[in-house]
């Protein structure tokens, strides 16, 4: 296996060149709800407004906006003032770089965590950065305007913290595990679930304690981001205009028959891209775990791609999720061998099963009548159970044949995540 040096530097230089690729191909009307992200960023934090607009009510907390407009924010939007770019590039831009500084700080958080749950073997927690930061799964969100992107950063920040501060006793680090974790958990509705399952799972079942007294304390520190999200904003984070979606057409509830079709036949059409699989769920996240069928993240429709570049794509990643989950499961398998059911091991990685049960409720509540509501890049925190599980592997099995077929794949995993995410635009 390489160095942690060299899978850490491998790491960086990969969503260098994703950032690069994407910097130099991005238009500000990519992003879906372009109209929305780019002006809460800038009539909120900047006072830039235009008449011609409607200026939206806030459906998210501003963290996000915060965090790429305080940074990045000055530059581009002084560009703007001497009149070097328009509004929308301003925004765009300033989202671009702090999304690519959030997703560097995600590898480094990653690692971080990974120290702890891999015995602090810097190796194996190198690897378990790289996957989480190259796979097509955890990482749709990067391509967007989305605070997703900060809370799939700031939880392995949190969860670092929180188990410094139990090993070391600092007060330090209980105050900055409260902070990231109110901080992450009050992004949206859709991260606020997962924090809690996260939290839930490392609090009662990674340490020898049950932590019950600082689980009170999380719900404390959740309730006031909250508070502050509404004192910012104007509205609490479930007074969201896009529930049921009424006034935007969307649709009624889903048909019960969405979640129970599944017809690998489709793979003969001539079209698989958005919408063709809006019949099934399925279907549907089985064409986006390893490609982007809805091309909203790296196969943008305004990019032009040639649709049968597209099909092919789509096509290799249905292949490619089949060999991922067929392995998934036998490491599912080979997990129950080895740890108790009650485990930390196995009730983490099991925790990943929450992403179906999320997104079928969430098909309820913010439902699109095309699938939209399916979009991985809604999901992608649960990356973090996911990746567990393949780098996890080499603490269970001593067997050298079977250590070397997973870091075989682990491998082959991400050079067709670079593969799939690379479209070499000229």
């Amino acid at each position: 296996m390489l160095s942690s040096k060299k899978i850490l530097g491998f790491s960086i230089i990969l969503t260098l060149i994703f950032f690069i690729d994407t910097l130099r191909t991005y238009q500000p009307m990519f992003a879906s709800d372009y109209d929305t992200h780019w002006a809460y960023l800038a009539g909120t934090t900047f006072g830039v407004t235009d008449p011609k607009w409607i200026f939206p009510n806030w459906i998210y907390a501003p963290w996000y906006y915060m965090f790429c407009s305080y940074i990045f924010g000055p530059i581009f939007f002084f560009l703007f003032k001497i009149n070097l770019i328009d509004i929308r590039e301003a925004g765009m831009y300033t989202m671009l770089y702090g999304s690519f500084l959030i997703k560097i700080l995600t590898i480094f958080g990653s690692y971080n965590l990974a120290k702890f749950l891999f015995d602090q073997n810097k190796n194996l927690a190198a690897l378990f950065s790289l996957l989480v930061v190259s796979l097509p799964f955890g990482n749709k969100a990067f391509y967007e305007h989305a605070s997703e992107t900060l809370g799939i950063m700031i939880l392995p920040w949190c969860l670092y913290f929180l188990i410094l501060y139990l090993k070391k006793k600092n007060n330090l680090y209980f105050f900055l595990y409260l902070i990231f974790f109110g901080l992450g958990s009050s992004l949206k509705m859709n991260i606020l679930v997962p924090y809690l399952i996260f939290n839930f799972i490392f609090l009662f079942f990674y340490f020898d304690n049950i932590q019950i007294k600082i689980f009170i304390f999380s719900l404390i520190s959740i309730s006031l981001f909250l508070f502050l999200s509404k004192l910012f904003i104007g509205n609490w984070l479930w007074e969201n205009p896009d529930i049921r979606n009424f006034t935007r057409n969307y649709g009624e509830p889903p048909n019960i028959s969405v979640f129970t079709n599944f017809n690998l036949l489709n793979l003969f059409e001539d079209n698989l891209k958005y919408p063709s699989q809006s019949f099934s769920y399925w279907n549907t996240l089985y064409y986006d775990f390893f490609s982007d069928y809805f091309g909203t993240s790296f196969m943008k429709e305004g990019l032009n791609i040639n649709n049968n570049i597209i099909n092919f794509k789509i096509l290799a990643g249905i292949f490619a999720t089949t060999v991922f989950f067929v392995y998934y499961i036998y490491l599912l398998i080979n997990l129950f061998l080895f740890s108790k059911f009650f485990s930390f091991n196995s009730v983490f990685i099991l925790s990943f099963f929450f992403f179906f049960v999320l997104s079928i409720s969430y098909s309820y509540f913010v439902y699109h009548k095309m699938g939209g509501s399916w979009n991985l890049r809604y999901y992608g925190i649960f990356i973090y159970p996911l990746v567990y599980s393949f780098v996890n592997q080499f603490n269970l099995s001593k067997n050298i044949t079977k250590l070397n077929l997973n870091y075989f794949l682990i491998i082959l995993i991400v050079f067709f995540s670079i593969f799939q995410r690379i479209n070499f635009i000229m």
